[in-house]
């Protein structure tokens, strides 16, 4: 198998003094990092702490024996180049945890605001063509950080979708990001769409339709499609499938390579930022008192004021998001 790697003649000097049964592991680690060492322009062995977290993050390197191996290679490499006089006296990688990786990860991966999420769906849906054409699946993302659970999206009506809030039949949702509130109130009066189709002989533009029904999240008609056919949970599944390629087409440079884009990941940013907020005007939020903040994030047993067994859980999920994006 051939390898690409950054600064290649020393990289294969390096190896030659390596035991032969980890030669091949170093090439991997060697092929995985030329591309950051191509974008930043600077050897493995130079990279800063930031460097290296990107470069882990990038890779996911993420758990403990993974992060152990890759952390431990890379030792190994800046020590030998310092050894030689190729690069200064300092190892970044001896400062690398696991734990300001996880803040890493946290900051690449998931949003801290309602405008992370708007600016990553502005970069993979950007022209106004492509906006129309996948209207419900970012209608799709914003209801989820507006706190509508996956099957109450699907039954929202085109009549609960307001200039200023949505109206579900369980939950509530106001002060609303007014680009956000813009694509949903797109999405409940927009009936067709303009589509570019390219084949061998020719390109020309189709005029489809949205499925006509009550309903504010609707699929383009095509030649299977029937006609009553409601949004079903298989289209947020092939929605998020179709982020997902648009995501690895982005390059390693952008910023939102890394972004995920799923209705839980969506989900649950969107209620950690709403508790965020609830904390700048109470207490910080604790077990103790979860009641005050449990119904704001979703948190409680639907038709009681008690919290869910799973509140903990979300609380110590909250606490590592906010570490991550607000750090006091």
């Amino acid at each position: 198998m051939a390898y690409d790697f950054y600064n290649n003649e020393r990289k294969e000097a390096f190896l030659q003094t390596v035991n032969e049964n980890i030669v091949n592991t170093y090439k991997v680690l060697f092929s995985h990092s030329a591309p950051m060492e191509n974008l930043y322009g600077i050897d493995l062995c130079e990279f800063t702490l930031k460097n290296l977290q990107d470069m882990f993050v990038s890779n996911k390197w993420f758990s403990r024996s993974t992060f152990n191996v890759h952390r431990g290679l890379v030792r190994k490499y800046v020590n030998w180049c310092m050894d030689a006089g190729l690069c200064c006296n300092i190892n970044a990688a001896q400062s690398l945890t696991l734990k300001s990786l996880g803040k890493e990860s946290i900051r690449k991966s998931m949003y801290k605001d309602p405008d992370s999420l708007v600016a990553t769906i502005n970069e993979l849906y950007g022209s106004a063509e492509d906006l129309d054409k996948n209207i419900m699946d970012v209608a799709c993302w914003y209801l989820a950080w507006c706190g509508f659970t996956r099957d109450e999206c699907l039954q929202i009506k085109q009549s609960q979708v307001f200039s200023d809030k949505i109206v579900g039949d369980t939950w509530t949702a106001e002060n609303i990001h007014p680009d956000m509130m813009r694509v949903l109130i797109t999405a409940r009066d927009i009936r067709e769409v303009d589509v570019s189709i390219s084949t061998l002989k020719h390109s020309f533009v189709s005029t489809r339709k949205f499925v006509d029904n009550e309903f504010l999240l609707r699929i383009l008609i095509t030649r299977n499609t029937i006609r009553n056919h409601q949004t079903m949970p298989s289209n947020i599944e092939s929605w998020t499938n179709r982020a997902k390629k648009l995501l690895r087409n982005l390059p390693n440079s952008s910023p939102y390579k890394l972004k995920l884009l799923t209705y839980t990941k969506v989900f649950n940013c969107g209620r950690y930022y709403a508790l965020y907020q609830w904390e700048q005007e109470n207490e910080e939020a604790t077990m103790k008192n979860a009641k005050e903040w449990c119904s704001m994030v979703r948190s409680n047993i639907p038709g009681s004021n008690k919290p869910k067994t799973s509140t903990s859980v979300f609380l110590s999920s909250y606490k590592e998001w906010k570490a991550a994006f607000f750090p006091s």
